[in-house]
């Protein structure tokens, strides 16, 4: 009983939280999140979840924060945010559109910003959203360079002289390799707006001048 009141109650809110969406212009940027980081034993419950939101939020980009391929493989779950030191299993199935993001937990291997990790740790990471084309980040360089040059020549530049390619957890920790390849990006960028008289300002485009 306490179940069906908890349905009902809830199906009218999202009802009456569609229709003052849209009735504020604000559809466009509206995003819906259904629970963070449910687990195996969730799937039931987290289904019938899912199932009651979509329905209503049909038009609307919902976003998981899970990091279990099981939800994704099940269909239970279109826009999957796993945490950046669980993505494999989602980029080796191709799973489009993609979103990562990293928190209190990812200490290993993965990037992160704690204060005792070295900056190079996040700085990486900008170039494997590029080339792993995750969504819900725009990487404006990369992007740009992505426009100029095309794709394959861009990450074959990234990847140029490492031993092995670029994953979420292996990649060039130096603090050279990062700041190489950052003043290439501007040099690049800035070489082509010069060649179509296009002003740069001596912006920098990636990162910042030392």
């Amino acid at each position: 009983m306490h179940r069906e009141k908890h349905q009902i109650v809830s199906h009218t809110m999202l009802q009456s939280l569609t229709k003052w969406i849209h009735e504020n212009g604000l559809a466009k940027q509206s995003f819906f999140h259904i629970s963070d980081e449910p687990n195996i034993d969730h799937l039931e419950s987290y289904g019938n979840a899912s199932r009651m939101v979509r329905e209503y939020f049909e038009d609307f980009p919902i976003i998981y924060a899970l990091s279990d391929y099981d939800y994704d493989e099940k269909g239970l779950v279109k826009n999957p945010a796993p945490a950046n030191d669980h993505m494999e299993p989602f980029l080796e199935h191709g799973v489009s559109p993609l979103w990562t993001y990293y928190c209190c937990v990812q200490y290993k291997a993965v990037s992160n910003r704690f204060f005792n990790m070295p900056s190079t740790l996040s700085g990486i990471l900008g170039v494997r959203l590029y080339k792993y084309n995750v969504s819900g980040y725009f990487l404006r360089a990369l992007q740009l360079l992505d426009e100029i040059f095309g794709r394959e020549y861009v990450l074959a530049a990234l990847e140029e002289g490492l031993e092995r390619p670029i994953s979420f957890h292996c990649y060039p920790i130096e603090d050279s390799w990062l700041l190489s390849k950052r003043e290439w990006i501007n040099r690049k960028i800035k070489e082509h707006f010069k060649e179509n008289d296009v002003s740069v300002n001596n912006t920098i485009l990636f990162g910042r001048e030392s």
